[in-house]
């Protein structure tokens, strides 16, 4: 009997390894991911099988699997079947990890070590870029390769600034909660999370740095309900230096803040070249072509295949020669499955929050800041952004471990 609890440990810590490689792997060697996560599938069925564990699926685990077999049946009405094979598979993901999350379980110990590992391997990841940037600054003189896709070639900052969010939305609510208890005391995790804050600058992502914003304005009142004043105004000073060197000591950035409000103001108009300009081109070519066919989308496989044709009809140049997709999950979804996709995606971010306990305040947070992205990224469409994204929302929204958390809680706090 020793023996083969022994064992069974060996095997869930084994699955805990597995999980955590899937989430580092995202940013170190993606190539490897859907080997890893085969394997975390593979052996977590095997351990469910030797104890006889039943299936309990919360109901974000439901709404994805029954949005995924969705994108399945939508292959009905795609004309382009060969798209629509390979949107299945980039997001395979939203029917595996849940289905294998809900054979899992997984104590707060468990998941305090997967998160451990997400936040030094992202720390780690973002400080070789980041010396690597430096390096090469130092050898031509320019600031430019601090910033966006100089600093990070091969993972889309916004995809980067998605997962830095992520880690700053875990650290802050264990603040406030102590539920993980990551740190032994609260200046680390504030030091961690301004730190994280600021990475959000180079990558320049807006909806990174604006949700970066808010986050750190929740940090704020974390300080401000412990009457630390004097910390709150020595960091909005700090930021607000770091800022205006940032802006002025680039020019790249200088650019793309202009550009940006240019765009906002109407500017532009007839180019639909830069960034936000051509981004807000897209999102409006997006609604226009679901307003026209809201009930069941395109299909899956379509979406692109009707967006560039009305981005050429638009005249809109950059958006055709990129083929880019919506650069809204929701616009990206209610294309391809109409009002019954929108209505799935809504409920797998939304659900989470609306059902708020202290227990699930962690799941709160990770629905709120994918839902952010979701405003700006068509997240679900790339490996990126769909593993990080699926793996997160599923692993701090399982109500089916929620007892054994609470008891594994007790038990640590009790010894």
């Amino acid at each position: 009997m020793k023996t083969t609890a022994k064992n069974n440990l060996s095997l869930i810590n084994f699955n805990v390894l597995l999980l955590s490689m899937v989430i580092v792997l995202l940013l170190f060697a993606p190539r490897f991911v859907p080997v890893v996560l085969t394997g975390w599938a593979f052996f977590s069925f095997i351990h469910a099988g030797l104890n006889r564990i039943t299936p309990k699926f919360g109901a974000v685990q439901i709404f994805l699997i029954i949005l995924y077999l969705f994108y399945v049946v939508g292959g009905i009405w795609s004309e382009n079947k060969g798209a629509w094979a390979f949107h299945l598979e980039v997001k395979m993901t939203m029917l595996v990890v849940p289905v294998v999350f809900a054979f899992t379980r997984l104590s707060w110990k468990h998941i305090r070590w997967i998160t451990y590992i997400f936040l030094i391997g992202l720390m780690s990841h973002f400080s070789l870029l980041f010396i690597k940037a430096v390096i090469t600054l130092m050898q031509n003189g320019t600031t430019d390769v601090l910033f966006y896709t100089t600093l990070s070639p091969d993972i889309h900052p916004a995809y980067y600034a998605f997962y830095i969010n992520i880690a700053i939305a875990l650290v802050l609510v264990d603040m406030f909660n102590d539920q993980l208890r990551l740190f032994p005391n609260k200046w680390m995790p504030s030091v961690l999370i301004l730190l994280m804050a600021a990475a959000n600058i180079f990558l320049l992502s807006k909806m990174g740095i604006l949700t970066a914003l808010f986050l750190s304005l929740m940090l704020l009142v974390y300080w401000i309900r412990r009457k630390k004043y004097w910390l709150v105004i020595l960091v909005v000073s700090a930021s607000l230096i770091f800022g205006f060197v940032v802006y002025k000591k680039s020019a790249y950035v200088q650019w793309r803040v202009v550009e940006m409000v240019e765009a906002l103001s109407g500017g532009h108009s007839d180019n639909y070249i830069y960034s936000t300009s051509l981004r807000i081109a897209v999102w409006e070519t997006a609604r226009d072509k679901f307003m026209e066919q809201p009930i069941i989308g395109y299909g899956p496989g379509d979406v692109k295949d009707v967006l560039h044709a009305e981005y050429v009809e638009r005249e809109l140049r950059k958006a055709p020669e990129l083929n880019l997709n919506a650069h809204n999950q929701f616009l990206e979804t209610g294309l391809g499955l109409g009002v019954i996709g929108l209505i799935l995606l809504g409920l797998i971010l939304v659900y989470p929050i609306v059902k708020y306990r202290k227990n699930h305040l962690f799941g709160a947070a990770i629905g709120l800041v994918t839902l952010l992205f979701f405003l700006s990224e068509s997240v679900l469409e790339t490996q990126a952004g769909v593993v990080g994204g699926i793996v997160f929302l599923c692993l701090f929204n399982l109500p089916a471990t929620t007892s054994q958390r609470k008891a594994d809680h007790k038990t640590e706090i009790t010894s």
